[in-house]
């Protein structure tokens, strides 16, 4: 249901969430409320973006760790957020061929539209994207940091093949 409080409509367990932080002393933040992309509204899409400037920036929040791995658009790293402790992976995506810029404000546009997607979605199975940076040679996405390995790196450890259970809750994971 919804309930009044303040003036706008919240559901009952956001009201509920809000007296448990306030009587646990801690900070609560209602979930933000998606825009509706409209030109009436005069929201324009570069207002949106979530970008938090480039490699220097990224450096003055995280301590970067050292190297993951490689995946089939660049390197990820591992880091350290210096203000919480929270570790995150850095994806690294160069951004043109041999250290050209994007050649475009139109492909760094199409591109940041695919970035901004990413960090819409949220699902236990997906690897969270909590933001980005970037500069003329990259884009760093800062994502959650999974320290279990690959599928990959899993099915070399078993010789190739998986038993048929944990086979199963792997396929059922993916599909989700």
């Amino acid at each position: 249901g919804r309930a009044r409080a303040g003036g706008g409509s919240r559901t009952a367990a956001a009201v509920a969430a809000a007296a448990c932080a306030a009587a646990l002393g801690v900070a609560w933040c209602e979930p933000k409320r998606r825009l509706q992309k409209h030109p009436s509204e005069g929201v324009r899409q570069r207002d949106l973006i979530r970008c938090r400037g480039g490699w220097n920036e990224l450096q003055a929040t995280y301590d970067v760790l050292g190297a993951v791995g490689r995946g089939g658009f660049g390197r990820v790293q591992r880091a350290r957020h210096r203000m919480t402790g929270l570790l995150r992976a850095i994806k690294t995506v160069p951004t043109g061929q041999h250290g050209e810029a994007v050649s475009s404000e139109e492909e760094w546009s199409r591109m940041l539209i695919e970035v901004e997607a990413l960090m819409e979605l949220t699902h236990p199975n997906i690897v969270q994207l909590h933001e980005y940076y970037r500069d003329v040679d990259a884009l760093y996405m800062v994502e959650e940091y999974c320290s279990g390995g690959t599928l990959e790196q899993r099915l070399q450890q078993r010789g190739g093949r998986l038993p048929p259970p944990e086979a199963a809750v792997v396929l059922r994971q993916m599909l989700r």
